[in-house]
């Protein structure tokens, strides 16, 4: 659905650019800060495997995306 929405996006900026905005930049400036977020969590030595991996979903949801339902429990 990600990958449907990405490319649905890119559709939509070809047909209606908005002048002197670099939206390549923007998602990468993004998903960079989004992987920041996600090292910090991974470096924590406090943190077992279960509580990296529930940050790390935390994150995900924080920025919209989905982490998908296998790890609702």
């Amino acid at each position: 659905m990600e990958m449907l929405c990405w490319e649905m996006g890119k559709l939509v900026l070809e047909k209606l650019p908005l002048p002197h905005t670099d939206y390549l930049k923007l998602v990468q400036d993004h998903a960079v800060r989004v992987l920041e977020e996600i090292v910090t969590v991974v470096r924590t030595p406090d943190l077992n495997d279960f509580e990296v991996v529930e940050e790390i979903v935390r994150i995900l949801e924080k920025h919209n995306i989905s982490a998908g339902s296998c790890h609702d429990f």
